[in-house]
């Protein structure tokens, strides 16, 4: 047996047993399960992607041994199939018109992991069609049994009515964007890990030259007109704007890197964006308008000489 295929087998079940943790129910636990995506990404991108279908299949087989088969297909639809897919798309390379080698764009695996979210929140869409209130009503069913006995009196009993009532809306969209950055983030970190001792089968990209295909703007504005019509299609349609905002949030924080180059207080500015996107939160409302805007106005290549965003692969 081969050191990759070691490794594979290792990775499969590393990530079933940090999947598994979030039952234990501790705080150390749940970070365990957030990282369940990161020895799948350091075998795909260290290794290749046949050594990460086995280390997904030991995952899942090892899940399903265990604990209901249910269990294990959450595991392959939310943990899995990320990394499968986007995997497969970050490997891809061409010979470039100078002689080097043109990786997969990183803005394009944003566009395929967005795209997978999507799917995600159109299927749940019809799934739960037939609940009363549709998805919107099954996530408010979800949270009156999660807050069921947690205040007594009966004005604090309305004030979490109303809570859930706004809670239950954002929910799908809430749930998804919080998979995406999941799975950015345990991405970032095993090409991180890798490039640090050299073991990267594909090299990193300079943050600031992000771009986005058009097609992703075009979702954008479809999914805005569609939250303004009545009922389900309203509800769904406001999810996914929010969902499809997400990476035009990292576009416009890769223009604000590369026109803040030339800032005396480069460092400051950035920490503050970053503190009010993460902390606040409101602020990614304006960081992503700079995305859109960067999409259609190419303001990088207009204000600092950058790569236009052509959409082009």
């Amino acid at each position: 047996m081969s050191r990759q295929l070691i490794l594979a087998v290792g990775a499969g079940a590393l990530a079933a047993l940090f999947y598994v943790a979030v039952g234990l129910g501790s705080f150390g636990s749940l970070i365990l399960a957030y990282l369940a995506q990161l020895p799948l990404f350091a075998i795909a991108l260290g290794a290749g992607f046949a050594h990460a279908a086995i280390a997904v299949g030991v995952g899942v087989v090892l899940i399903a041994a265990a604990l209901p088969l249910t269990v294990a297909a959450l595991f392959l639809a939310t943990v899995a199939l990320p990394v499968l897919v986007l995997a497969n798309r970050a490997l891809l390379s061409r010979p470039a018109p100078d002689g080097s080698t043109e990786w997969y764009p990183p803005g394009h695996l944003l566009a395929a992991l967005n795209a997978l979210a999507l799917a995600g929140l159109v299927a749940a869409t019809l799934l739960l069609w037939s609940h009363d209130g549709g998805m919107v009503g099954a996530g408010k069913a979800l949270l009156a049994e999660m807050t069921r006995g947690l205040v007594a009196d009966a004005a604090s009993r309305q004030a979490m009515a109303v809570a859930r009532e706004r809670l239950a809306w954002l929910l799908p969209a809430l749930v998804l964007v919080s998979w995406q950055i999941m799975v950015i983030v345990n991405g970032l970190l095993a090409q991180g890990v890798l490039s640090r001792f050299s073991l990267n089968l594909r090299p990193g990209a300079p943050f600031r030259e992000l771009w986005l295909p058009q097609w992703l703007s075009f979702a954008l504005v479809a999914a805005l007109i569609a939250s303004f019509m009545p009922g389900r299609i309203g509800d769904l349609g406001g999810n996914a704007a929010i969902v499809v905002a997400l990476p035009f949030v990292f576009l416009g924080l890769s223009v604000i890197h590369a026109l803040s180059v030339r800032w005396p207080a480069r460092t400051f500015i950035l920490v503050c964006v970053y503190f009010g996107v993460v902390v606040a939160g409101w602020p990614a409302l304006i960081v992503a308008a700079i995305g859109v805007l960067e999409t259609w106005l190419s303001l990088r290549q207009r204000f600092s000489g950058g790569r236009p965003q052509d959409g082009e692969e």
